[in-house]
């Protein structure tokens, strides 16, 4: 099982150029290393809680279809795009989108077959055959709170050591994303 992000977010649709400006006190001529940084924190949040931080499209791919239910990864998923799948002669198949249901209640989040539907019985033993192509991420305010404390420690603390010590980031950070942190993933 393995997952792709097909569209990744904007990065500014999640903190724009001004707010971080302003955040960090930026002085003329170091934007691009503001842009690095906020981009290594946005990354770093999103690989720490599993959760898609700002909208964007992944892919899940499967080597086969499940018994029962696809789980989703990456927090919030708003739509499903495509399921497709090769069937046994090599073929790329799309199943209908009335043959399957998003379950954004549960977490994570879950796609079904309808009621009285059941997934594909055979596919080609390739891997990655069955593909979910879904709309996942939102903009929690923990996220982006967690994202302004990173970049900043990054931007400030711009070596790995300092005098001695190990330089960490914040604690805050942790505690922030901590909430949006999708466990069992």
């Amino acid at each position: 099982m393995g997952i792709n992000v097909i569209t990744p977010p904007t990065i500014t649709s999640v903190i724009s150029d001004a707010d971080l400006r302003t955040h960090l006190r930026i002085i003329a001529g170091e934007e691009e290393l503001m842009a690095v940084y906020r981009l290594a924190a946005h990354r770093a949040a999103e690989h720490y809680t599993g959760y898609a931080i700002g909208a964007q499209v992944l892919e899940l791919a499967l080597d086969a279809f499940p018994e029962d239910e696809i789980q989703l990864p990456g927090g919030k998923v708003t739509s499903i795009t495509s399921i497709t799948y090769k069937d046994t002669a090599g073929a790329n198949q799309t199943l209908p989108g009335t043959d399957y249901v998003l379950d954004d209640y549960s977490s994570p989040p879950r796609v079904v077959p309808a009621v009285d539907v059941t997934w594909p019985t055979s596919t080609q033993d390739v891997a990655n055959a069955v593909r979910v192509r879904y709309a996942a991420g939102d903009v929690p305010d923990a996220a982006k709170a967690a994202i302004l404390l990173a970049t900043a420690h990054l931007y400030q603390n711009r070596e790995a050591v300092t005098t001695g010590a190990m330089v960490e980031l914040p604690l805050g950070v942790r505690h922030l994303l901590d909430t949006i942190r999708v466990y069992g993933a």
